[in-house]
């Protein structure tokens, strides 16, 4: 048989072993795509689950506070809820700032001599 038959002969087979790997192919990716939209909805299942605790989870968490309570320990608010400022301490914040902002520009212009002897002779003894 001469090597154009033989070819000829081939072709056709190829041509077959590719449509066939080609189908076989298409046949995975078709369930790897059918794999992954089970697990995507999977792992969205689990996520929202995660965050609200479930009825029994949350009736231990406050077994355990009644149980702390009782042995005088102080229960600490979860850090899930909001944290509210403390109105003292702001005003002591600002309060500082202030005094800070006041020194900052009284300091402007003079000399780092003129600063030290205010702060060691007081304001009205520096120049003399």
């Amino acid at each position: 048989m001469s090597r154009a038959g033989q070819r000829e002969r081939e072709t056709p087979e190829l041509k077959a072993t590719l449509d066939k790997i080609r189908q076989t192919a298409s046949e995975f990716i078709y369930q790897i795509d059918q794999k992954m939209e089970v697990l995507m909805a999977d792992k969205k299942q689990v996520q929202e689950s995660a965050k609200a605790p479930s009825p029994f989870v949350q009736e231990l968490m406050d077994k355990i506070t009644e149980g702390a309570k009782d042995l005088g320990f102080i229960p600490v608010a979860p850090e899930t809820q909001e944290k509210t400022a403390n109105p003292e301490l702001k005003v002591v914040v600002d309060k500082a700032l202030k005094d800070l902002d006041k020194k900052k520009d009284s300091v402007k212009g003079k000399g780092v001599c003129e600063i030290k002897a205010e702060s060691q002779y007081g304001k009205g003894r520096a120049g003399t």
